[in-house]
């Protein structure tokens, strides 16, 4: 096969001499050689190197290696313009992409500003705690988070406006009422009831056996909502309580010294005024 329009092979064999014969005149390898020979000079090494080695091959058969040096540069010109070409077409392949995502690139900018404000939006309102004297627990913290609540055990906020008032005896029909025993075993142990205090201030104790919502509003403090689960307690002291309930049958609640329980059924969305408006 003719390299460059030169038969490199037929004056090889003419002179008699084998490509092994070749390898201890030139010290080109074998691979190399026949390479160079049938013109496969995309097997050959970096430019460089196949320079040198057409050369050497050239002059140890005494022959002209331009003509084989010439087709070599005109193989690697080719390479640089396919390679040109490659780019071109990935360069118009990319701009004819942007081309056709240009008309909607300030609709996306504005659903990445939305869905960016959404998440901040969400954020802030699992996280954000408006209420900082509220008694934290565990289950407040996960009611805050989104928790489910079942509308058969507490109500929500809007249910809460429709309640119905309860209206409570006045403290002494309440203490006939109520079993003291029983008013004794249901108070909770690690709590006391400040009866002596001089002030107008009563103490509300809230002790929770089911789970239950609840809002209370004491005097002109701003409201407070707490999500109880059995066995937890709150205390407040005021004069005066609103309170809306979830579940009328899961709290049980110690005023002014005395038990009040029974205030309805489970489930139940009642309003609780204290002390009761006679």
């Amino acid at each position: 096969m003719e390299a460059g329009g030169v038969d490199l092979k037929a004056a090889r064999e003419n002179a008699g001499l084998t490509l092994k014969d070749m390898f201890e005149r030139t010290r080109i390898s074998v691979v190399n050689l026949e390479a160079i020979e049938n013109g496969d000079f995309h097997l050959l090494p970096v430019p460089i190197y196949t320079r040198n080695f057409i050369k050497t091959y050239a002059e140890a058969l005494n022959i002209d290696g331009a003509l084989i040096l010439k087709s070599y540069e005109d193989y690697l010109h080719s390479l640089r313009i396919r390679e040109k070409e490659a780019i071109q077409k990935d360069a118009k392949e990319k701009e004819t992409i942007l081309s056709r995502v240009a008309p909607y690139r300030s609709y996306l900018w504005v659903a990445g500003f939305v869905i960016t404000f959404a998440a901040i939006a969400l954020f802030v309102s699992i996280y954000y705690n408006p209420e900082p004297d509220l008694l934290q627990t565990g289950s407040q913290i996960a009611s805050e988070a989104g928790e489910s609540q079942t509308p058969s055990e507490e109500a929500t906020p809007s249910q809460a406006d429709d309640a119905t008032d309860v209206q409570l005896p006045a403290p002494d029909a309440a203490d006939a009422s109520v079993d003291p025993a029983a008013s004794k075993a249901a108070s909770p142990p690690e709590m006391t009831v400040d009866a002596a205090a001089g002030d107008d201030m009563s103490t509300l104790i809230i002790t929770a056996v089911e789970e239950t919502w609840i809002r209370i509003a004491a005097d002109q403090q701003p409201p407070f909502e707490a999500l109880l689960q059995p066995g937890e307690i709150i205390s407040r002291k005021a004069s005066k309580f609103q309170m809306d309930i979830g579940n009328a049958g899961g709290i049980k609640i110690s005023f002014q010294g005395k038990m009040i329980e029974n205030l309805g059924q489970s489930g139940q969305v009642i309003r609780l005024r204290l002390p009761s408006i006679q």
